[in-house]
């Protein structure tokens, strides 16, 4: 009678459990099923690049200077899109914090946070801009040891793709919890959709203006010189 007891005890923890994540599964139903919508044109875009690149001809749009001029639009685009959240966090800086939750004067700490935060995100941007410059293809004077070298395509093409990647992995959440919360205008600071997007076609038009070069060490000639 004791074992039926706690063999019952233990099916009814268990369902409990299920249940909870039953339930917890279904108030992240919406973000779900984004992220599922996502990954299913993913699979389709990654097919239909695979069967261009079979081909024999390989298509206009993803011939070098093609790329170049799709690319530069894509970049500038990119570059763009972490701005509003550096100056947003810049404003820690001012008597003025554009931020519902701080309210009275800031600590020097969270001062710090802010100019912390608006760098990292400034330094993304000038970082995206290496996509169609210069220093994105040869290393800067600057630079120690390699200055003077070809930047390796890998280089920029795996960080700029980590990046893109988690943007849009983020993306559905961001949108669905502004909506939720009331607060579209979240998405204006945080653009996480289109910057993602931006950013992964910015770094496909990298690699395809210099995949051709042996061993990814040719300087392509395309580009502004900055």
């Amino acid at each position: 009678m004791a074992d039926a007891l706690t063999g019952f005890g233990a099916l009814s923890l268990v369902g409990r459990y299920l249940g909870n994540i039953t339930r917890d599964f279904a108030s992240f139903g919406g973000r779900l099923g984004w992220t599922l919508a996502n990954a299913a044109a993913f699979a389709v875009w990654a097919v239909i690049a695979a069967k261009a690149f079979r081909t024999g001809e390989p298509p206009r749009w993803i011939r070098p200077e093609a790329a170049g001029r799709w690319g530069r639009v894509a970049t500038i685009g990119a570059v763009l899109c972490p701005l509003p959240y550096a100056l947003y966090r810049l404003t820690w800086l001012t008597p003025w914090p554009t931020d519902s939750d701080v309210t009275g004067p800031l600590r020097a700490d969270t001062r710090l946070q802010g100019l912390l935060l608006a760098f990292a995100a400034l330094a993304g941007a000038v970082l995206t801009l290496g996509l169609i410059s210069r220093w994105g293809e040869v290393f800067p004077r600057w630079v120690p040891i390699v200055h003077g070298r070809a930047v390796p395509v890998r280089l920029p093409v795996v960080a700029g793709g980590a990046v893109a990647g988690i943007c849009c992995l983020a993306s559905p959440g961001l949108v669905i919890d502004s909506v939720v919360r009331g607060q579209p205008g979240a998405l204006l600071l945080w653009p996480y959709p289109l910057w993602g997007a931006l950013l992964a076609a910015a770094v496909v038009a990298y690699w395809l203006r210099r995949r051709s070069a042996p061993g990814g060490l040719r300087v392509a000639p395309s580009g502004p010189r900055c």
